[in-house]
């Protein structure tokens, strides 16, 4: 049992990357919220099945993660994201010490206590699969949202001007998002490719993020990573270019 700032566990945790993905911009990855956390084990056995479990409430966000600017709550001045109740069942079959085949299903609620808008009920479901064999690993998951939990995004307000009328920003109820990745580690080299979409249904606008990296072992607790990233948009949007950012990026990764 954890009490305090906890990272939540609605769906899997992240893809080894350190740009990120649309799932994570949009506030649901490497988000810790003030609560309490209980998290188990069916077994510790090297070889066999196994489940994971978690079983979460938050009474208000943390305050912190690293969602776009607008792609979560607690960027609307004055909202918070309050009673966040989160299950996670992680079922595992460990076919050897190099082998393994699993999956994951997560389910979110929590009430976006919106400023201007006032409260909001929001759904979230998240089912996953993985699987290892030797150097290889692959992961996939789908995620559906039901519920308001933003004011502006992905389609922030336009401010008045002298001559214009103030615009009102649009929002989605009904978001799909897809997350996908693949990686091979041979020696002290890595290689991935990670992919992400969002399909934000009520307004019509759909984005993905492709995202290679290479990465090499220094030593046990040194390594470099170089990625590259296109982040794209699919649908006309006023605010927005075709190709939101594309960037070569080199990380040296140090842990103790």
């Amino acid at each position: 049992m954890k009490v305090g700032k906890v990272y939540s566990h609605f769906g899997r945790f992240w893809d080894n990357s350190f740009y990120g993905n649309l799932p994570y911009f949009d506030g649901f990855k490497l988000a810790p919220e003030q609560g309490v956390s209980l998290e188990a084990s069916t077994t510790t056995a090297k070889v066999g099945p196994k489940v994971d479990f978690a079983a979460q409430y938050f009474v208000i966000d943390g305050l912190t993660n690293g969602a776009y600017r607008g792609g979560d709550t607690l960027f609307d001045p004055g909202s918070r994201r309050r009673n966040i109740a989160i299950a996670n069942v992680e079922p595992v079959y460990q076919i050897s010490e190099t082998a393994s085949v699993g999956a994951d299903v997560s389910a979110q609620y929590f009430q976006a206590d919106l400023a201007d808008a006032g409260k909001k009920d929001v759904y979230r479901l998240a089912l996953g699969a993985n699987a290892k064999y030797g150097p290889v690993s692959a992961f996939g998951e789908y995620t559906y949202q039901h519920g308001q939990h933003v004011m502006n995004y992905p389609v922030p307000a336009t401010p008045a001007t002298t001559t214009t009328d103030a615009v009102p920003g649009q929002t989605s109820s009904h978001n799909h998002y897809v997350w996908t990745g693949a990686e091979v580690n041979v020696d002290k080299f890595s290689a991935r490719y990670n992919f992400s979409f969002v399909s934000y249904a009520d307004v019509s606008i759909k984005e993905t993020i492709h995202e290679p990296g290479i990465g090499y072992a220094l030593s046990k607790n040194v390594s470099l990573l170089t990625e590259f990233v296109l982040w794209q948009t699919h649908y006309k949007n006023p605010t927005r270019t075709p190709v939101y950012d594309r960037s070569l990026n080199f990380i040296i990764y140090g842990s103790f």
